[in-house]
């Protein structure tokens, strides 16, 4: 069976860049607070429990590049608003299947009820 190879699109200029991988990050993230169908409007958040990790799905509401801040909202009754009580520390991935971009990071969450 012969082997089929399919020219490779060029990368885009942002992916071998950090500050422009991050400018892309940002305006992507951005665009997710705005439009419902954004591939990076629902993320998964992964906190902490005594059980050990818990991720889920969460609908990002805002989104602040200066300060490097994403909010979610979530009801203080639920699980991870106990474990973010107990231990701040997160991980969220956003990715969008389209242009295959996984992007992940880490940070420490504060619940303001």
């Amino acid at each position: 069976m012969p082997i089929i190879e399919h020219p490779k699109e060029p990368l885009p200029n942002f992916y071998n860049e950090l500050n422009g991988s991050l400018q892309m990050a940002w305006k992507m993230i951005g665009r997710a607070t705005k439009d419902r169908k954004a591939a990076f409007r629902t993320p998964v958040l992964a906190t902490v429990s005594d059980e050990g990790p818990q991720a889920r799905i969460l609908v990002l509401r805002a989104a602040d590049a200066r300060l490097r801040e994403l909010i979610f909202h979530t009801d203080t009754r639920s699980g991870k608003a106990a474990e973010l009580g107990d231990d701040g520390r997160v991980a969220v991935t956003f990715y969008d299947a389209h242009r295959k971009i996984q992007l992940r990071a880490n940070g420490i969450a504060q619940l303001h009820t």
